[in-house]
């Protein structure tokens, strides 16, 4: 028990040493001139039959692993900023190591009926593939683009600061 203890304080604080140390520094530098968010490959999932905005100002995408229970609270908190900033458009980028089988199960239970989004699977997990200049866990940001896919600026997954950010451009 002493020894699992000492592992997950361990893993701990090497997660914080990453997070803070080197992999959320610079989120907020825009260093994507001229570069455009790439989604080919990706199969639009929509269980509740959403419409998506046609007109929006920004497009907020975030990549998730929605085999993960911890991962998948990342969808209410990206609902409810995208009931804040009704000027965006939230597009959720799915990657599953299981087929999507949780997830499916948990959209069959309804859990994110609240949701006012479709949903992108990347079945072919080839979203970070195809977007090598965003050289970070993609689990961690968000990527906010014009509505042509330039990307403007990568933030950290926090409401108050993706709505910031919004604000400032």
């Amino acid at each position: 028990m002493k020894k699992m203890l000492r592992y997950l304080n361990l893993a701990t604080i090497i997660l914080f040493m990453f997070c803070f140390g080197t992999g959320c520094k610079n989120l907020n530098e825009n260093t994507y001139a001229e570069q455009y968010l790439k989604l080919n490959s990706l199969e639009l999932y929509n269980p509740y039959n959403r419409s998506t905005p046609t007109k929006s100002d920004y497009i907020i995408t975030k990549y998730l692993n929605v085999s993960c229970p911890n991962c998948v609270r990342d969808i209410k908190q990206l609902s409810a900023v995208g009931k804040r900033l009704p000027n965006c458009k939230i597009r959720l980028v799915c990657q599953s190591e299981d087929k999507f089988l949780y997830f499916r199960f948990l959209i069959d239970e309804n859990k994110f009926s609240q949701t006012d989004f479709p949903f992108l699977l990347d079945t072919g997990n080839v979203f970070s593939k195809n977007n090598p200049e965003l050289k970070m866990d993609l689990s961690k940001v968000v990527i906010i683009t014009n509505n042509k896919d330039k990307i403007l600026k990568v933030v950290a997954l926090n409401e108050k600061l993706i709505e910031k950010t919004i604000n400032e451009l």
